[in-house]
């Protein structure tokens, strides 16, 4: 396949274009492929006949359970970033495969491990996505095979437990389940006993979920991030949008003609939360018999008179103000009555509800601003990349976290990816507790 590579951030910006109608390999790797992995239910897959081995020109490479195979027509995946199992389709030609790979193949195995790799010019080959087929639909006139599937994340999300986990860290449970599903990992070491996030002397953690849903449970508590990659389980802190190496999205609108280093850039923008936001969470503590709540309120610039909110306590460092002019605001909303949203959670502590408020009102400020962009494939951005849009001239030009990758590869548009990522306005600040004006709800 043919594909113009995206400029890395250190890149200046220029426009560039994937091939139209590009052609692409979809011949074997040269790389020696990975053992076959286990199937959950113990047996080993089995791999389909190849054709012979030819050389790893750039394009995209399929593995069928271990081995090389040809026979790719196209494919799309989509990673996210919000604690569920990455997902692939493709196409397959099974003439392509070689003989014994037909419709009795994938007719008769229970276990079918798909590994998509790109190799571009210039660059290290790199693994799009390892993982299990969970739909099979053979066109027999046309000699074409769709699968479906989900990556390694699916054998924790297919594994219910009702386990009593005693005296254990979050870091510990992960990495007791990564290794009863054969996976291995890179976990960062925690230290909270899981018993504390239910209160009391509660020790059952698991009651009839799957082991995906308590992992995610402990993710959130211990406000890490969570995922599978290839056949790691990884459990680490959540990227710091203030120190990461971002991603350069850059525009340049003054000529006649926009130049960009993306093919297409939206900007969104959600009014409902460029309101001022307050959180209120609330929680009655069984072991010492008390009420904790805690409210966290978030403040917009163009919302705020010098004497109208107490930021003394700010939990965000306020950023300047855009230079841009904009007009006066209506009378009728230069008042906007704030957002409020409650939450309750049973079993907490005063800590406890202060980090559920900060936390609840940083998932709720991520949604106000979004981007989407689509581009020519480019490895260097991942899911847990960090984007910054400049060249606007708007308050979009900021930081952004990636929330979602879709890759569509195939003869009709070459080789894309398609982006999307959030984070609140630049302009606002935190307060914790603040004095509030008298059109708002208190904050408990």
């Amino acid at each position: 396949m043919t594909v113009t590579v995206t400029p890395s951030a250190a890149t200046p910006a220029t426009k560039t274009t994937s091939t139209p109608n590009a052609s692409f390999s979809s011949s074997v790797t040269a790389k020696q492929p990975p053992a076959p992995s286990p199937s959950p239910t113990g047996s080993t897959n089995t791999p389909p006949p190849t054709s012979p081995q030819q050389p790893q020109d750039p394009g995209i490479y399929m593995e069928v359970n271990g081995l090389p195979t040809p026979g790719i027509i196209e494919f799309s995946i989509t990673k996210n970033n919000f604690l569920s199992a990455d997902t692939f389709t493709a196409k397959l030609a099974m003439g392509a495969m070689g003989s014994g790979s037909g419709p009795d193949y994938w007719a008769t195995q229970v276990n079918i491990e798909l590994n998509l790799t790109v190799n571009l010019t210039g660059q290290q080959s790199s693994q799009l996505l390892l993982g299990l087929v969970d739909k099979v639909s053979i066109d027999l006139a046309n000699g074409v095979c769709d699968v479906t599937g989900r990556d390694y994340t699916s054998l924790f999300i297919d594994h219910k437990t009702e386990e009593k986990f005693l005296n254990q860290t979050a870091s510990q449970i992960m990495t007791t389940l990564a290794k009863r599903r054969g996976l291995m990992t890179n976990i960062q070491t925690t230290t909270t006993l899981v018993n504390t996030y239910y209160g009391g002397e509660a020790t059952e953690v698991s009651n009839q979920e799957t082991e995906w849903q308590l992992m995610s449970f402990l993710a959130k508590k211990e406000n890490f991030d969570l995922w599978v990659d290839g056949l790691t389980l990884n459990f680490q802190p959540k990227v710091d949008i203030d120190t990461a190496t971002p991603y350069i999205i850059s525009y340049d609108g003054t000529g006649s003609v926009p130049v960009s280093n993306t093919e297409k850039l939206t900007l969104e923008r959600t009014l409902t939360l460029a309101r001022d936001v307050i959180v209120k969470v609330n929680s009655w503590d069984h072991q010492f018999k008390r009420h904790n709540s805690a409210g966290r309120k978030k403040v917009h610039y163009e919302n705020v008179d010098d004497d109208e909110a107490d930021v003394t306590t700010s939990t965000k460092k306020a950023k300047t103000p855009s230079s841009t002019a904009r007009a006066p605001a209506s009378p009728k909303f230069s008042k906007n009555t704030p957002q409020v949203y409650e939450f309750r959670a049973p079993g907490l502590s005063q800590a406890q509800v202060n980090a559920l408020a900060e936390q609840k009102l940083a998932e709720l400020s991520a949604h106000e601003r979004k981007v989407q962009l689509t581009l020519p494939c480019d490895p260097s951005i991942t899911i847990r990349s960090i984007l910054k849009v400049t060249g606007t001239n708007t308050d979009f030009d900021q930081s952004y976290y990636v929330d979602e990758i879709t890759y569509h590869c195939g003869f009709e548009y070459g080789y894309q990816m398609t982006v999307n990522a959030k984070n609140s306005s630049p302009n606002q600040v935190i307060t914790v507790n603040g004095t509030l004006t008298t059109a708002e709800p208190e904050v408990d």
